[in-house]
This record gives structure tokens, C-alpha cells and sequence, in this order.
């Protein structure tokens, strides 16, 4: 009988570019990022919440976070959202949820679709349930590698998300352009960077 063997040898490289990604949680952190990356846009003092939502690309099997931070301005008493942050993502979110009523009010408030009062603290809660409730529900994501300092590549998620449309596409085509022009600007700049001596990396100098 002839010994047994692994034929499990085939590998499909996880894909990268403009992917369908599924939302598979949804996290509303509210004044304590600690537990969250220590990122400038963040933990950013002006933030009202971060968004934390927890994704799966399309041909990949490990979940990463986009955070969205959130800010809620106003202009004399209306929400102004030129000024606001995340209130926009969060609209794009229950627009392809199919919700169109749901949302932020112009006096900042929060509503369901049948206009009962959410509260702001409860906002991640909502969303995850209509998430779960929306089984093929998908934004679009930029899915890119980046080049660490040990020099390995590791996937990254953009943090930024878009609808799955044909004009969400063209958007996230022009933000995946910008996204590969500075990694591969910062690939170049950590290439040409001098390689330190050994003193310098902290040994002790023998003399």
C-alpha cells in the first residue's frame, strides 16, 4: 500500500485592488480610545466617537478594522456638515442598507426608520444589527500591501470605504491611485535611507 501524501499544495494568492467587503461588526467607541491604534485622526481630542467597523475583502479570511472618526458640528443649532466628520460614511452605510429614512437629523440627532429616537451611544448597535439583517450587504475597499520596516508586506485595508456603485467604484479608483502613489513614495524613501552602524544601532563602542 503505497504510503499517504499531502496533496494540498496548491496556493491562491489572496487578491488585492478594489474589493466587495463584507462588514461583519460594527463598534461605536465613545470617548475612551485607548484600546484603539495610537493614529493622530484617532485619537484626535475633537472626536466625538470613533467608528470601528471590523471587514472581510472578497477572496480574503481575516477580518481588519476601517475606523471612522466622528465629529458632530453645528451652525447656529443645525448640524453643518462641512465641518462634521464620519456623518457622511455613516449615511453611505444605511443608503446601501437599503435605509433611507434612518440617519443623523439636521439638530443632531439620530433616528430609526421609523423615526423613533436612537441614542448616540446606541448608533454602533443599530448599525450592527442592520448589518447582520442585510446578509449581502458590501462597500467597496482599496486593498493594498504595504511595505513594513522589518521589509514584509502585510495586507492593509484603506481607511477610507465607498458604495457599492458604479460611481462608488470610479471614487475609490481615484483614492486606490493616490493610496499606491504614497506607498510607493515611502517604499522609495525607506530604501534610501542609510544603513546605521553598529554604534549607532546601540551596541557599545569598543575602543
Amino acid at each position: 500500500m503505497p504510503r499517504i501524501t499531502n496533496d494540498n499544495t496548491e496556493y491562491t494568492p489572496k487578491p488585492v485592488g478594489i474589493l466587495e467587503t463584507e462588514i461583519i461588526d460594527v463598534d461605536l467607541h465613545v470617548g475612551d480610545y485607548s484600546e484603539l491604534p495610537n493614529m493622530k485622526f484617532i485619537q484626535d481630542k475633537s472626536n466625538d466617537a470613533v467608528l470601528e467597523l471590523m471587514c472581510i475583502p472578497q477572496g480574503h479570511d481575516r477580518a481588519q478594522p476601517i475606523y471612522v472618526p466622528v465629529k458632530l458640528a453645528y451652525r447656529e443649532g443645525e448640524l453643518w456638515l462641512n465641518d462634521s466628520r464620519g456623518v457622511r460614511e455613516i449615511h453611505t452605510l444605511l443608503d446601501g442598507l437599503g435605509l433611507d429614512k434612518a440617519g443623523f437629523q439636521s439638530d443632531g440627532s439620530f433616528v430609526d426608520e421609523e423615526d423613533s429616537l436612537i441614542q448616540f451611544n446606541d448608533i454602533g448597535l443599530f448599525l450592527t444589527k442592520a448589518v447582520i439583517n442585510s446578509s449581502k450587504f458590501r462597500i467597496l475597499v482599496h486593498v493594498y500591501k504595504e511595505k513594513s520596516s522589518n521589509g514584509n508586506k502585510y495586507f492593509r485595508l484603506s481607511r477610507f470605504f465607498y458604495p457599492n456603485t458604479e460611481n462608488g467604484r470610479k471614487a475609490c479608483e481615484n483614492m486606490a491611485t493616490k493610496e499606491l502613489e504614497y506607498q510607493a513614495n515611502r517604499e522609495s524613501s525607506m530604501s534610501q535611507q542609510p544603513t546605521q552602524s553598529a554604534p549607532e544601532q546601540g551596541r557599545r563602542r569598543v575602543i
